[in-house]
This record gives structure tokens, sequence and C-alpha cells, in this order.
């Protein structure tokens, strides 16, 4: 089996700008609930989207609907520094990709944007 990095990496990005403009043309709740509703437009095989605050607080991560509300700021990363740090920053600084091995040392990689 295999697969095209870059082609997901574009699918990814696709995925995020699509996202963010539907993020702007709809309320908070009508976006929130499409971005964690697997039948909506917002899943592409194993993509998904996540929205976080600025203080780390999850409001969407894919269908995992356990993660809503959670303060992420208490997962760290394999060095223990919250990776939601890193995202915010990344985000902030005009997005881009990021790289974690999470709690159970499986590397990550997703695109942030603000």
């Amino acid at each position: 089996a295999g697969f095209w990095p870059s082609s997901k990496e574009k699918s990814a990005q696709g995925l995020m700008q699509k996202a963010v403009i539907f993020f702007q043309n709809h309320s908070l709740p009508d976006a929130l609930h499409q971005f964690t509703t697997l039948n909506s437009h917002f899943f592409r095989g194993d993509l998904y989207i996540s929205v976080f605050d600025v203080n780390g607080i999850c409001f969407a991560r894919g269908i995992d609907t356990t993660r809503i509300w959670n303060d992420e700021k208490k997962v760290l990363d394999e060095q223990g520094n919250p990776i939601i740090d890193r995202i915010i920053q990344i985000a902030r600084q005009g997005g881009g990709w990021i790289e974690y091995k999470d709690e159970n040392t499986l590397m990550r990689r997703v695109y942030a944007v603000e």
C-alpha cells in the first residue's frame, strides 16, 4: 500500500481553506456542527478539521466529541511540551505544518491557520 505525500498535504491544505471560508460565512454553531459531523464535506478519508481557541480549548476535533471543551494544553508532546502552543504559534505566524509525536508516540502532522 502507498500514498503520495505531496497530494496528502495539498488535500489537507485545501480542506483547511474550505473550512476557513465556511467558518467566515456561517455561525459558530453551524460551522462546528459541520466540522464534527461524519457525513459533512469536512471529512476526506483520515483528514478532518479541528478548532481551538487561543487558550487551547478544543471546540472541534473531527468526530471525536470527547475532546470538546478540553484544555488541550494538557496534551503534551514527547518532550513534555503542550502541543497546542506550537499549533497556535504557527497559526498566528501565517500558518504552516507542525510535526510532533503525541502521548502515544505516534508521529502526527497538522496544518494550522488562524
